[in-house]
Order: structure tokens, then C-alpha cells, then sequence
């Protein structure tokens, strides 16, 4: 009987392909002065194997970046998980930076778009966060997710999220920095630093995406700060914190028909409407000749009178009289109604 030789040739499992980019965001103010710094790890595990380290010291840079880089290769090879493994991230401190788990996060994404750093804000609201940090050592904060991938996607997203997201009251005016700071529109926003003066940027969104409208914008409506939000082109910035000045304390309000009047007559003050107030600021209640009237009682916003008479009084008296007022709000003459 012959003798018969045979081949077998096993093929190995084709392992897929992914890219692996490794995100480091961070709070502008920590890259500003003497820059933080801190080191990312990553690594994933089976349950019987252990991966290698995926490990990197980061400066953390004044535009909010501090890392995005890709690494390629194939599943299981190096730091780079399977699908099923598990992943452990992990941050350690340094001297320079103290993790806040209050405010900080790591995140993650399983993608088959690309992302760049140019539209990392259309990548954000899409990552997902990862289970509770947890912290095994001092100085190292962990946290794990479960890498899963069926569809074979081309792209893991991994991301520390170091960004500070600073709730904070404020108030708003589109043109006027003593509106803002005495009686500007209060708002919620969002400020990307810890503090109303460290912030770049104030934002009307948690995540840090949509940045407030241009104008001003105060901290407090007693003795407080302000910054301004303008646009050059398509850039946005806030400019740096300067002192509000002090409120106008002593102001005195008046009813007026805000109807102008080329002439008054003895007419015209019987009939007379009372439905909107000004205001002026002067030791002396009763209005004058020289007094300034404004919009506002914060005294910020002056009234315009178009060189016109308008009938006014102080709220709770019969007395009318009718003031001539400039554009600038000057009062340039008064008639008192007969029998007033």
C-alpha cells in the first residue's frame, strides 16, 4: 500500500484595522503662564491577557488641544483593543495639575468618520462618557469602557476631557459696558476657565460649543467686572476683564407722555397720557433746566428728545409741566401748565 503525503496550511484570523486618535482637551487657562502638564495611559484587557501601555506625557497647550494623535495598526496589536476587550484609561497628575472629577472626564468614540482637530466641535456632542472614575492610587484617576466594534468601524476616538465648563450668572448688554454692569439682561453661561477673569471664551451651551453673542458682559450688577465678546472676521474673543463703574445710586423717576410735541400749549396738559418714565440723577427731586434724562434708572442709556417738548411729572402729583429735551437728553427749557 502506497503511502500518501498531505499539506494543511491554517490561515491565520485576519485581524481588522482601526485607527486609534488619542484626544487631550483641555481649560485654555491651563496652558497660559507656566503651562500644566500631566500623562495619559491606555491600555486594554481580556480578562487572561493584558495589553501593553499606550503611554504619553502632555503639555497642555493655551488654544484648548493638547494631544490629537493617531496611531494605526491592527486589532489586539500593541495598546490597540479587540472588539469585547475591556479599556482602561488612566490620568496622572503632576505637581502642576489637579484633577477635578467634578469637571473633568474621559470619553470616547467608535466612528467611521475622521475627525480633525478643525471640527472637534462636531465630534464632541458625540462621544459617550465612560463609567465612574475611580481613584486606585494618589495622583492616578482610572475609568474603563468595553471596546465594541461589530460593524468594523475605521476610527476609535479616545479623549481626556480636562476642559472646564464654569456655570456663572451674568449680565448682558449689546452695546454698552455700564448697561451690562448696572442693568443688563441676566443670563446663564458658560465660562471655559475657573474663574469670570481666567475665561477665553463664554459660551451659552455646557459642552463649550456655541459662543455668546458679541457684546458685553458683567459678572455682577454691584461693583463687579465686565468683558466684551466682538468679532474680527470669523474669529471671536473676549477681551480682557476691566472694572465696572459704580452705579448711579440716586436717581429720580417721572411720568411722561411719551408723545413729542413741536410747541405745548395749556391744551395739551389736560390731556396729557402718562405711560412710560425717565429718569435723572440730581441731588434735587424736581426736575430743571440743565438736568439730563435718560431711559434707564441705572442712568446709562440717555433719552432721545429730538429737540421736542414732552409733558412730564413726578409719579403721584397732578403738577404737569412740559420739558424741551435735545437728543442728548439735556432738559433746555420748561413751561409749566396754567393752574398747575
Amino acid at each position: 500500500m502506497g503511502c500518501a503525503n498531505y499539506t494543511i496550511t491554517f490561515n491565520c484570523v485576519e485581524a481588522e484595522t482601526i485607527n486609534v486618535v488619542y484626544i487631550v482637551l483641555n481649560a485654555p487657562e491651563y496652558g497660559s503662564g507656566s503651562a500644566k502638564t500631566a500623562t495619559i495611559r491606555q491600555s486594554w484587557s481580556n480578562g487572561t491577557t493584558d495589553s501593553p501601555v499606550f503611554q504619553r506625557a502632555i503639555l497642555m497647550e493655551q488654544d484648548g488641544i493638547s494631544s490629537f494623535e493617531k496611531v494605526s495598526g491592527q486589532e489586539s496589536s500593541g495598546a490597540i483593543p479587540f472588539d469585547g476587550s475591556t479599556v482602561t484609561l488612566d490620568l496622572l497628575e503632576d505637581d502642576s495639575f489637579e484633577f477635578d472629577t467634578a469637571k473633568h472626564s474621559f470619553k470616547y468614540l467608535v466612528s467611521n468618520t475622521e475627525y480633525t482637530e478643525a471640527n472637534k466641535n462636531t465630534l464632541i456632542p458625540l462621544l459617550n462618557t465612560t463609567a465612574t472614575i475611580t481613584n486606585p492610587s494618589d495622583g492616578t484617576y482610572r475609568s474603563t469602557f468595553t471596546y465594541n466594534n461589530p460593524s468594523d468601524e475605521d476610527y476609535l476616538y479616545i479623549v481626556w476631557d480636562l476642559r472646564y465648563s464654569n456655570q456663572q450668572t451674568l449680565y448682558f448688554d449689546a452695546t454698552s459696558d455700564s448697561t451690562a454692569c448696572c442693568s443688563g439682561v441676566s443670563g446663564t453661561y458658560y465660562l471655559n476657565g475657573t474663574s469670570f477673569s481666567s475665561a477665553t471664551m463664554i459660551h451659552t451651551d455646557a459642552d463649550l460649543l456655541i459662543e455668546a453673542a458679541d457684546g458685553y458682559y458683567a459678572n455682577s450688577q454691584s461693583g463687579g467686572s465686565y468683558k466684551e465678546i466682538e468679532t474680527d472676521g470669523s474669529d471671536k474673543t473676549l477681551t480682557t476683564i476691566a472694572t465696572c463703574l459704580s452705579c448711579a445710586s440716586n436717581s429720580y423717576e417721572f411720568d411722561i407722555d411719551p408723545t413729542q410735541l413741536d410747541n405745548p400749549s395749556s391744551d395739551a396738559c389736560g390731556d396729557s397720557v402718562f405711560t412710560s418714565s425717565l429718569y435723572k440723577d440730581d441731588s434735587f427731586t424736581f426736575l430743571q433746566r440743565g438736568d439730563v434724562l435718560y431711559t434707564d434708572s441705572a442712568l446709562t442709556t440717555l433719552y432721545n428728545g429730538n429737540n421736542k417738548w414732552i409733558a412730564i411729572r413726578k409719579p403721584g402729583f397732578t403738577r404737569v409741566r412740559f420739558a424741551l429735551v435735545d437728543s442728548s437728553g439735556n432738559v433746555l427749557s420748561l413751561y409749566v401748565c396754567l393752574g398747575a
